[in-house]
Formats: structure tokens, C-alpha cells, sequence
């Protein structure tokens, strides 16, 4: 599952609304902000950005999530996911998506799904071999 090594859907996670730094790949090698377009969205963002990174969560209870639930936090509907699943090599439901700025780095949160709610926990990096070992031959 994607989720579970924070690998980013095309289309649903990232899209041309987002700079690759802003869907947070600048360890693939995206040296510098200047280096692309800023997205239509972006303008007139605090540092030039709307959002944070994507991040990823793993939730409390599992819920059937698959993107565009919503996130919570202070009981507040923050933004939406931009997808999700079960993580079987974890054992919990996962999601990932965009926060703004000010929430960015909290580590907890509530995702609502299908009229259920579960408190979520942001994972840092990959919740899965974040090492990258299991990929090596």
C-alpha cells in the first residue's frame, strides 16, 4: 500500500496545484524553491505556500478510508484527505494529505469517515521500512 511507504498518488495526492516541494518530495532531489511555478492557489499564501507538506496519519480505529474524508483538529474541519487505506503490514487504517500552515506538525487530529470518527496520529517519514531496506535486492 502506498500509504504505508508515503509513496504520493499522481492525481490524488499530487497534481499540478502542488511544487514538488510542497507535496513534500525535496529529498528527490528538488534543490530549490524558485525552480518551479508557483500553483494558482498559492498566491498571496504566507510564504509563498497555502499549505504544508502532505503528511501522513494512522488512525486510532480502523475506518474505511480511501481520500477525501475529512480531517479535524480543535473540532474544526481543516481540509480532506487525499487518500487512505488499510495498511496490512501495519495493521492500521492510514491517510495522507495537505494541512495549512498553522496546523502543520500537530500530531494529532480526528479523520471522519462514513458518519465515524477516529483520533489519527501524524507519522513521521514512512511508517513502513522507513530505512528503505526491504526494497534492496
Amino acid at each position: 500500500m502506498a500509504e504505508e511507504k508515503r509513496y504520493l498518488y499522481w492525481s490524488a495526492d499530487i497534481s499540478p496545484d502542488e511544487t514538488p516541494l510542497e507535496a513534500g518530495l525535496g529529498f528527490a532531489g528538488v534543490a530549490q524553491e524558485g525552480r518551479f511555478p508557483r500553483p494558482r492557489r498559492a498566491a498571496g499564501a504566507e510564504g509563498g505556500w497555502s499549505q504544508a507538506p502532505a503528511e501522513c496519519f494512522a488512525l486510532e480505529t480502523p475506518l474505511s478510508v480511501y481520500g477525501g474524508e475529512a480531517m479535524i483538529a480543535n473540532g474544526k474541519v481543516i481540509g480532506m484527505t487525499t487518500s487512505g487505506d488499510f495498511g496490512h503490514s501495519v495493521g492500521r487504517s492510514l491517510v495522507l494529505g495537505y494541512v495549512p500552515h498553522e496546523y502543520f506538525g500537530q500530531n494529532t487530529m480526528e479523520i471522519e469517515a462514513f458518519g465515524r470518527r477516529s483520533l489519527a496520529t501524524r507519522v513521521e517519514g514512512c511508517i513502513y521500512d522507513p530505512k528503505n531496506e526491504r526494497v534492496r535486492a
